[in-house]
């Protein structure tokens, strides 16, 4: 795992070994154990790859990069690992010599002589860019899930490319334009998604794509090698004893390969279900895995007890840090830092704290994130499903929306009284009026509505998002839906928080087999009779009594409220009174205003906007007022 930050210049003059240095160093956290820094002439243009290395797999200098493959003159920069890297060496490679036991190294040579093919054949998480000279081409990649991030920008004859937008603040040859229709996605979601990114002349590079650029023409070409949705096409139609036979084949094939490393592997234990699946099968092939955990003082959240039962039933050493309130404010500071694009995920706290505990003393953690994707296990799936289930027919659910709209001049009343009470009436107004599970969904995940984004900002909204059409309309979409578009922000907070300490995080859940072979898993082994995760349940009782795990979770809410009005209330008001409005395309902030008299009144408030926007005004603060 390491960040890489490059460029192309096409004029030759613009970019030299010291901008590529200073640019490839803005992530140094992301690989403190090496720098690689390196000038490639061609014809066309000058050519920069830049490494920061953390070292895993190969800890000698035979794995540093940018690496060299003297016989076709190629050079590749690559953030990630690639699992099965040995099995594709023997199979795909069996005449070739290498001089490092690198992942880094088998990638560079399937590069060399499959080109992108062999984007189909490696499994592993990545972000690289690849050059060979007599193609006269530069090649970036990305994972099929988006594991792994990359931006890239194209101005004045310089393309530029880098794991974070951090080397972008950097360029003295262009200048970083917000962009409004991004914030009025993050407004409604609380993320960005790719291809946009939070600057308008930055992208990120979309999850199972590939980017081309031609060195003699400048042509860029963009395309997508694998797609969730096609993996949602066929369903496994074997007896339900194969299938699940075959999915613990697939599971453990897929979590034993992410043990791969020369250093020691840890395990992210919370106590749910995918957490305690992911360490229960791993412990098969490492018997001494130690585990990481973080509970919290306030017994209504804490679930560390119930990590320390999984460890302890797997026998295995359960490493616990208890946080107070206290704790996770000292970190609030550290965010707009950590995420160089505003992400209003309150979970994004905790994740920092996790990460930094477990790399005091590792350099790699698993994580279970895919699992809730794969098995109908989040809550909103849920509701959904009884939403849609209980009131299909037409008739009763027009005359709810009705009843809904009709009482909203009433429902203000009761605004400042009820916690949230406005916006939940208009959010399950919403979604009765969707006209599928995935429009339910969305009304479901919205912050902002676009009613009230257009209030802010004096413009209509225009439908982010419109590639799940495709999708059928039945409540199997809701998960597609949901690797496409929420799970890349998941997989934003931990890349970020793991990275700003150093630190490996690999998701055994994510591996693209695991992923292709759960989606073809018929529903009823997903979620039957109001439980969900039904596989993973099973094969989690081959190693732990299901009385120890058959609980409703807990769940974390961070106290946006208390914060605001407390500790953070004199920040939040610098905030509002010194914001730069204009710039981040709200022309009319006289809403956000109200939520703040609201919370000055003490009245009940939404409280996922409120921390919407202060994440947006502190991230800008930091980037565009200090900077």
């Amino acid at each position: 795992m390491c960040g890489i930050a490059g460029f192309i210049d096409f004029t030759k003059v613009t970019a030299n070994k010291d901008y590529l240095r200073a640019i490839t160093d803005t992530l140094a956290k992301r690989g403190p154990d090496g720098a690689g820094y390196q000038l490639i002439d061609n014809q066309y243009a000058r050519i920069g790859f830049g490494h920061r290395r953390l070292s895993i797999i190969d800890l000698s200098d035979n794995a540093k990069q940018p690496m060299f493959n003297k016989k076709h003159q190629s050079w590749i920069t690559f953030n990630g690992e690639i699992y099965n890297h040995e099995r594709l060496k023997y199979e795909l490679l069996p005449q070739e010599e290498f001089i490092s036991t690198s992942d880094t190294e088998v990638l560079l040579k399937l590069l060399d002589e499959f080109g992108t093919e062999s984007l189909q054949s490696v499994s592993g998480m990545f972000a690289f860019a690849y050059y060979k000279e007599s193609e006269n081409k530069v090649l970036l990649a990305r994972d099929p899930l988006g594991v792994k991030p990359l931006y890239y920008s194209f101005e004045n004859d310089v393309f530029q490319f880098g794991s974070e937008l951090k080397p972008f603040h950097l360029a003295t040859y262009f200048q970083l334009k917000i962009d409004h229709e991004a914030v009025h996605e993050y407004l409604k979601l609380g993320y960005i998604n790719a291809p946009r990114s939070i600057y308008k002349n930055v992208k990120k590079l979309s999850p199972g794509s590939y980017i081309e650029i031609n060195l003699a023409n400048q042509a860029i070409t963009e395309k997508k090698y694998w797609h969730i949705y096609n993996a949602y096409q066929t369903q496994n139609t074997k007896d339900d004893q194969d299938i699940f036979e075959a999915f613990k084949k697939v599971a453990d094939e897929a979590f034993s390969n992410r043990l791969v490393a020369d250093v020691e592997v840890s395990s992210f234990l919370s106590g749910g279900i995918d957490s305690s699946l992911v360490t229960a099968v791993v412990k098969k092939y490492n018997p001494t895995l130690n585990t990481y955990t973080i509970g919290f003082k306030d017994e209504k959240f804490d679930e560390s007890s119930y990590a320390k039962k999984i460890a302890s039933s797997l026998q295995l050493i359960n490493k616990t840090k208890i946080l107070e309130e206290r704790d996770f404010l000292n970190y609030v500071n550290y965010l707009p830092e950590v995420y160089d694009e505003p992400l209003a995920d309150n979970s994004c706290i905790p994740t920092m704290i996790l990460c930094e505990f477990a790399s005091q003393n590792v350099k790699v953690a698993l994580s279970s994130d895919g699992g809730d994707e794969a098995f109908f296990g989040y809550n909103k799936f849920i509701f959904i499903k009884k939403i849609r289930d209980n009131y299909s027919n037409s008739w009763v659910r027009k005359s709810i929306m009705a009843i809904l709209w009709l009482s909203l001049p009433f429902v203000k009343i009761f605004d400042g009284l009820i916690y949230n009470f406005y916006s939940r009436v208009l959010k399950l107004r919403d979604i009765f009026r969707a006209k599928t599970y995935v429009g339910a969904l969305k009304a479901y995940e919205t912050v902002f509505t676009p009613q009230e984004i257009s209030k802010l900002t004096g413009i209509k909204l225009a439908d982010i998002q419109s590639e799940e059409d495709s999708l059928p309309n039945d409540i199997t979409s809701l998960m597609p839906y949901t690797y496409q578009y929420y799970l890349p922000s998941i997989l934003t907070k931990v890349d970020r928080a793991s990275m700003f300490f150093s630190l490996e995080v690999r998701d055994p859940m994510l591996d693209k087999n695991f992923v292709e072979f759960a989606a073809q898993v018929p529903f009823h082994l997903k979620y039957h009779q109001q439980k969900s995760k039904i596989l993973l349940k099973q094969y989690l009782a081959e190693f732990i009594n299901p009385d120890v795990f058959e609980r409703p979770k807990k769940g974390f809410n961070i106290p946006v409220y208390k914060w605001m009005r407390g500790e953070l209330n004199l920040e939040w008001k610098e905030l509002l009174q010194s914001a730069k409005w204009a710039e981040l395309g709200i022309s009319n902030p006289k809403e956000i205003f109200k939520l703040d008299k609201k919370l000055s009144k003490g009245q009940a408030i939404n409280a996922d906007k409120l921390w919407n926007i202060y994440v947006l005004l502190k991230w800008h603060k930091y980037w565009h007022h200090e900077s």
